[in-house]
């Protein structure tokens, strides 16, 4: 032990490997986020009350010395035998050390041992649904009361919030950057509730952002048939890709770019095949530039409408040689939902508009929607 204590990291390693040999610390069937929690406090409970959980951390928190290094390479070992889910695992790297530098001795001392030995779970609550790594934004506020501190406001993407049994928060306390001040806080506290992602509205705008631009990419694909046709698709199907590539990387945050999860090859595939072949503001330039040579309005699909019917209509088209639904009054299904007026006004107008009358709304509308292609807005 006092090898170990002095920093002895091959003798350490060695004795960690051979007791872990000698116990059967695998993790069982259930691979669920549950699952991973609650094998995450078991190895660190066995781990603690053998001693080995206890290295590297100060003895004023219940730790037996040594040098930080040695946690390091119990969390190799960890790891490397897939003991613990290694992103959750290291969460007592970011929390402990914290609570120690700034936290009273006395609470230090009670508290840190309850997160090593596996006890208690905690978590950071730093993001907002306003503020993400702009911690100057933050607006969840403490106010004193009497001896205590009234916390109002929300946080969000807080990992192993539903297990956690303290939260190290952050909070505004005054203005500016030096207004910001840690709460060591109870997750039990009346008026403290942890809800699934999902419920948070922001959430559900960004997830339902990115369904409507892959719906409207693939409606566009569909109806393409012509050159500007072909450069609108292309456009739309490239900005889909990267709306769904930001917001999802929002919606998943650093879990994203795990082994457990590919999100960030999708990111890179599709920055990659926007470089290569084109930016959707480059395309959509191109598209405008088109609009104008040719001095003439297409017609205007309604995406909504078009997506509906594509599947069904998409075998009869191509069977009597057309490209995708038409949206002329003329040439809708019958029963079909009616376009909205405001697509109808342009629809309708599929003729040359160079030399148009600027009170017609039809040529002000061309004008402006070629404009906006152009600049690439």
């Amino acid at each position: 032990m006092n090898a170990l204590a002095l920093g002895d990291v091959a003798g350490f390693r060695a004795g960690l490997r051979a007791w872990l040999d000698s116990r059967d610390l695998s993790p069982g069937p259930d691979t669920s986020l549950d699952g991973q929690v609650a094998q995450l406090a078991r190895v660190r409970r066995e781990l603690y009350d053998a001693g080995w959980m206890r290295y590297g951390w100060p003895t004023s928190v219940g730790g037996l010395g040594g040098a930080a290094v040695l946690r390091a390479v119990l969390g190799e070992e960890v790891a490397g035998r897939d003991l613990a889910e290694p992103g959750i695992c290291s969460m007592v790297e970011v929390l402990a050390p914290t609570v120690i530098s700034y936290a009273a001795p006395a609470l230090a001392s009670s508290m840190v041992p309850l997160l090593l030995s596996g006890r208690e779970q905690w978590c950071q609550g730093f993001s907002e649904p306003g503020a993400g790594s702009d911690l100057a934004s933050l607006t969840t506020r403490a106010v004193p009361r009497g001896d205590s501190w009234v916390v109002t406001g929300q946080k969000v993407w807080t990992s192993l919030a539903q297990y956690a049994a303290r939260c190290v928060l952050l909070t505004r306390t005054a203005p500016g950057h030096g207004g910001i001040t840690a709460f060591f806080a109870d997750m039990s506290s009346p008026g403290s509730t942890v809800r699934p992602l999902a419920s948070f509205q922001a959430v559900r705008h960004r997830l339902a952002e990115t369904l409507v631009a892959l719906e409207g990419a693939e409606a566009a694909l569909a109806a393409a048939s012509d050159d500007l046709g072909s450069l609108l698709a292309k456009a739309a199907a490239g900005q889909a890709a990267l709306t769904a590539a930001r917001h999802c990387q929002q919606v998943l945050g650093g879990i994203g770019f795990t082994a457990e999860h590919g999100l960030h090859r999708h990111v890179r595939r599709a920055l990659v095949l926007d470089g290569l072949l084109g930016s959707a503001r480059e395309l959509t330039r191109e598209a405008g530039a088109l609009l104008i040579a040719e001095r003439s309005a297409p017609r205007v699909v309604n995406l909504l409408w078009l997506s509906q019917l594509t599947s069904r209509r998409g075998r009869r088209g191509r069977s009597s040689g057309r490209r995708g639904p038409s949206s002329t009054a003329a040439d809708r299904e019958p029963g079909a939902d009616p376009v909205p007026r405001s697509f109808q006004a342009v629809d309708l107008c599929g003729r040359r508009f160079g030399d148009g009358d600027d009170r017609d709304p039809c040529d002000r509308g061309v004008r402006r929607t070629a404009g906006a292609l152009v600049s690439g807005c």
